[in-house]
Parts: C-alpha cells; sequence; structure tokens
C-alpha cells in the first residue's frame, strides 16, 4: 500500500510526468522544420520584410524560394478590394507580405 501512495505523491507532485510522457513528442520537437538553404531564404525574407524590396529584387528572392522548395513563393501581386495587401508585396514560404518598393 505505501507503494501506491508514494507514486500517488509522485504523479501530484509532477515528478512521474516524464515517465508517462509520449516518446513520439521528444521526436517532434528535434526534428527541422525546414532545410538550412530555406531557413537562409526566410531570413533574408524576415529582414526584407522590414526594409522592403526593389522589383528585381523581390523577383531575384521569389526565384530563390522556388528553388528551396517554397512553392508557394509568388508576387510581386496586389490585392486593391482588400484591407491587407492593397500595395505591392510578395510572398516567400512562411514570411507573408513583403513590401516591394
Amino acid at each position: 500500500m505505501i507503494a501506491i501512495y508514494e507514486a500517488d505523491a509522485k504523479d501530484a507532485a509532477g515528478e512521474n510526468a516524464d515517465a508517462k510522457a509520449k516518446p513520439e513528442a521528444d521526436s517532434k520537437k528535434n526534428e527541422k522544420v525546414h532545410t538550412p538553404d530555406q531557413e537562409a531564404v526566410i531570413d533574408l525574407a524576415q529582414e526584407a520584410k522590414t526594409r522592403g524590396l526593389s522589383q528585381s529584387e523581390a523577383e531575384n528572392l521569389v526565384e530563390m524560394g522556388r528553388q528551396v522548395g517554397f512553392e508557394n513563393s509568388r508576387g510581386p501581386e496586389t490585392h486593391p478590394n482588400r484591407h491587407v495587401g492593397k500595395d505591392p508585396h510578395i510572398h516567400i514560404g512562411p514570411v507573408r507580405h513583403i513590401p516591394v518598393n
């Protein structure tokens, strides 16, 4: 009986939580979502989002995005009837609405 109470006390204190954790949760934490090339393009896109790009820079970045596997890389484009995206912008992987000056 004492062993059962000790186990219950450890559960209540959260001490057995690690033993019950699913192994797939740990493996998903360690998985890389993007390749190093994709990470480099994402970094460029995030930097460009703050300063904007020229037309030629935008076209080059879209092409780079496609080359590293971001099939959703597109633009320059505008959405005149929408609240967001009225000005020219591009999309690169997970980075949206990068302004084109």
